[in-house]
């Protein structure tokens, strides 16, 4: 064990190499092996689109990092370079770097530096938008999990976001409305590139990508990305609740909705302040994986209404629409790699000791009232697998896992919730028990609910 583990264990008397509460999966072909990575290799390549359209504080075009995960063949990646993961995507992008390697030694599925393509596409594309204000490497657990039994998965990194370098005071994109107007142009740019990209003979992914199986998704402020590019925003401003008033360039609505995109995969979406008849229009099969009751209830204490993610799975209109809710849970450590990305960061030296320590700490690593972060990642990383294989690459055999019956038998950690038929008789009250009243109607007190998206 390296110093930062001995160190750890040392302070808080759990280690940070705890080992993972395995579940019991069937053997059978299909659901099973969604536990485990996938049959090909992953390939990673980092590029960088501008969209002239839009500019930064610089007047120059705003530039939209990606970091692409794709499948490969095993012989291909013999002898590969690690994957390389820009720490600032914006500065010093080819010269600090994380390596694959790091992320390895700390759980994270191996990625492969340029490898070439898979010949077996093309393949499904799955675009996802990080946390507000969080590194788009908080992400490449799920990205280099789901390339692996074949997808393309893009990390989008996008310009003005604190996670890499605080914006000037100047900067318009310090408010939170612009910077969420931007997020939801910046995945509709990602999949029109990609595409071009993917149906050009002379470029590195033509070929590559299957233009009709395109899904978005995102965490937290990511997966309210997801939702307004599938579903319109009718007046964006009013989605970003914050103490100054909005650019009146956000005060607009959103109706140029995406129709190339054909599943949303959601992460413990900010979905608070989005109307229950905007989410209606979300027509896509649809997952939300997130916090349980208790969870929500608990970690955010009082700021975030628990019923969170049971008014939008009652919303949604999409056939179908699935729910996981992830037993003693946390925004952050639970639904990303950020535990991850805390200890690589201190396994290179990027932060001392200290600021490991301070860092894990803030963010409930260890709390040993949860569910180990490692499981809770394993848990959402079957979970968008099994449902992009079953309802975005019409692959057969994954369906029995999305279901209630599977999450009873095989999760202990998780609860399962299928779309139900709406009847019109629930009570017309919010939720009062989320775990089993989840199709209860939704209070038009929530229209409006305050937020604490900057937390």
């Amino acid at each position: 064990m390296n110093r930062w583990g001995s160190a750890i264990r040392s302070s808080l008397r759990i280690g940070f190499g705890i080992g993972l509460v395995t579940t019991v999966f069937s053997t059978a072909a299909g659901a099973g092996d969604v536990a485990a990575p996938g049959p090909y290799k992953v390939g990673a390549t980092f590029l960088v689109e501008l969209d002239p359209s839009r500019s930064h504080q610089n007047g120059l075009s705003r530039p939209l990092p990606i970091v692409t995960f794709y499948p490969a063949d095993t012989g291909d990646v013999v002898g590969a370079p690690s994957a390389r993961y820009p720490r600032n995507p914006f500065v010093n992008a080819t010269t600090q770097v994380f390596l694959s390697t790091n992320f390895e030694a700390r759980g994270i599925d191996a990625a492969y530096h340029l490898a070439p393509p898979s010949t077996g596409g093309p393949f499904p594309l799955l675009v996802l938008s990080q946390g507000a204000r969080a590194p788009y490497w908080y992400n490449i657990g799920i990205a280099a999990r789901v390339a692996s039994h074949g997808f393309i998965v893009a990390l989008i990194a996008h310009y003005g976001e604190a996670a890499y370098a605080n914006p000037a005071p100047s900067d318009p994109l310090n408010h939170v409305a612009q910077r969420g107007l931007d997020r939801i142009l910046d995945m509709k740019l990602a999949i029109d590139r990609l595409l071009l990209r993917s149906a050009t003979p002379s470029d590195f992914f033509y070929g590559v990508i299957d233009a009709d199986r395109v899904a978005v998704g995102g965490h937290s402020f990511g997966g309210l990305t997801a939702i307004q590019l599938v579903a319109g925003d009718d007046l964006v401003c009013d989605t970003y609740m914050a103490p100054t008033p909005p650019p009146a360039s956000t005060c607009v609505p959103f109706l140029d909705v995406d129709e190339r995109v054909k599943a949303t995969v959601l992460l413990d979406a900010s979905t608070q302040n989005v109307k229950y008849h905007e989410m209606e229009r979300i027509v896509v099969p649809t997952i939300g994986i997130g916090e349980d009751f208790d969870s929500i209830r608990a970690g955010f204490a009082g700021a975030i209404p628990p019923s969170l993610g049971a008014r939008a799975h009652h919303a949604m209109s999409g056939e179908p629409t699935y729910r996981v809710d992830v037993i003693n849970s946390r925004h952050v450590p639970s639904f990303t790699n950020a535990c991850q990305s805390v200890l690589v960061r201190g396994d290179i030296g990027v932060l001392t000791q200290a600021q490991v320590l301070s860092e894990i700490v803030r963010l409930e690593c260890n709390n040993p009232a949860l569910t180990p972060y490692q499981t809770a990642n394993e848990i959402v990383w079957r979970y968008t697998t099994s449902f992009l294989k079953t309802h975005l690459a019409d692959v057969q055999g994954y369906q029995k896992m999305l279901s209630p019956g599977w999450a009873v038998a095989r999760e202990p950690f998780a609860m399962f919730f299928v779309k139900e038929r709406k009847n019109g008789q629930t009570p017309n009250t919010e939720f009062p028990d989320d775990t089993w009243f989840h199709l209860s109607q939704p209070n038009p007190d929530m229209e409006d609910s305050p937020t604490a998206f900057e937390n």
